[in-house]
């Protein structure tokens, strides 16, 4: 029998293995693709969307945390009971900034983290892979997949116990906001009874910070690239749009607070916390979304090997060495994956990555 006609045989073998997977024959010829079966699909993109989520939710963070709590003392017409809780509401915000910055994104970048770490125990079992395969030992080599099982069910509970911790935050976000906002309502009532300007006022810090969200969407998507050390070229011209909108809607809210009396002012920064405190929780959503794809892929993969090591103490010779092929194709994505995933996570230590877009608009 040809090398060929073995070959053949590994690719039905790799279609029933995979096929519950949406993985056809035109992606599985094993010695020629790009991308291995075996390999970290789709990794690089979720890490790209979790970096995306992790800027923005640092730029509405660190504005809140900046944000001087005005002290309500000349809202005369105001109750005190309500000028309490809407102090509260402004500590709520700055206390839920800094368990995100001290918390919940060090435990997203160990997510990423994860993934560098797989690599290097994916190429240490490698060689004792390789090893079983050269000496043909089917039940060696049984044991090393199991050990890659292992790692990967490993990953994912940890992926899903942050999916779980996020979400628990996310939601007492949502009620620290809805109570922010409902004080913020009855705030903006009693203030209207003798200030006509306060609901234009406030249509304007709501516009302004519109515009804020789109222009950090744009800025991110090329600002995170630029820390990453990568495409900076290709995103600059997206970062100086979205830098220009968003300084200008910053300057805009600023001014507003120069030109109005005390009283308008402390009402322009009490809902510019708020705008942004609800933009957060926004982001945080997303996050959330992008960590389950994390750990759906980390599913798909061990759903793979799992079934890979159904077969591999009954492979014969031939398959073992097209299994080889496959492996080495995986081996070397993991080296690329680990790579990119290195130096994105270098460039999402700085908690002020779009404040900082302007260092890399060349």
């Amino acid at each position: 029998m040809t090398k060929r006609y073995f070959k053949k045989i590994l690719i039905i073998l790799m279609i029933a293995l995979f096929s519950a997977y949406n993985f056809f024959p035109k992606q599985i010829i094993l010695a020629q693709q790009a991308e291995s079966r075996l390999g970290p699909e789709n990794f690089r993109d979720t890490i790209n969307d979790i970096g995306t989520n992790i800027v923005i939710i640092d730029n509405y963070a660190n504005n809140i945390k900046e944000k001087q709590i005005p002290q309500l003392n000349a809202l005369k017409s105001v109750s005190d009971s309500l000028k309490k809780d809407i102090t509260k509401n402004m500590h709520d915000a700055k206390n839920n900034a800094n368990h995100w910055f001290n918390q919940l994104k060090p435990d997203i970048r160990n997510s990423i983290e994860q993934i560098i770490t797989f690599n290097d125990i994916f190429q240490s079992r490698y060689q004792y892979i390789l090893k079983a395969i050269e000496q043909k030992d089917n039940k060696k080599l049984n044991l090393e997949i199991e050990q890659l099982c292992k790692e990967i069910s490993e990953n994912k509970q940890k992926v899903d116990a942050l999916v779980k911790d996020l979400t628990a935050f996310r939601n007492n976000l949502n009620k620290d906001i809805t109570s922010f906002q409902n004080n913020a309502n009855q705030l903006q009532v009693k203030m209207s009874m003798s200030n006509a300007d306060i609901p234009l006022i406030k249509e304007q810090i709501d516009y302004y910070n519109r515009i804020i969200k789109t222009a950090n969407k744009k800025i991110v998507g090329g600002s995170v690239l630029c820390c990453a050390g990568i495409l900076c070229i290709a995103g600059g011209p997206l970062i100086k749009e979205g830098k220009e909108e968003k300084e200008d809607a910053e300057y805009q809210i600023s001014m507003l607070e120069r030109k109005i009396s005390d009283i308008e002012k402390e009402f322009v920064v009490l809902t510019d916390i708020e705008n942004k405190f609800t933009n957060m929780a926004d982001m945080i959503g997303k996050a959330i979304d992008s960590l389950q794809h994390i750990s759906n892929h980390w599913h798909v993969m061990g759903a793979k090997y799992n079934n890979l090591l159904k077969h591999t103490k009954n492979m014969k010779v031939e398959e073992l060495q097209l299994l080889e092929e496959e492996l080495h194709i995986a081996k070397t994505n993991w080296e690329e994956l680990k790579r990119f995933a290195e130096k994105f996570n270098q460039g999402l230590k700085q908690n002020d990555i779009i404040d900082r877009a302007k260092d890399y608009n060349h």
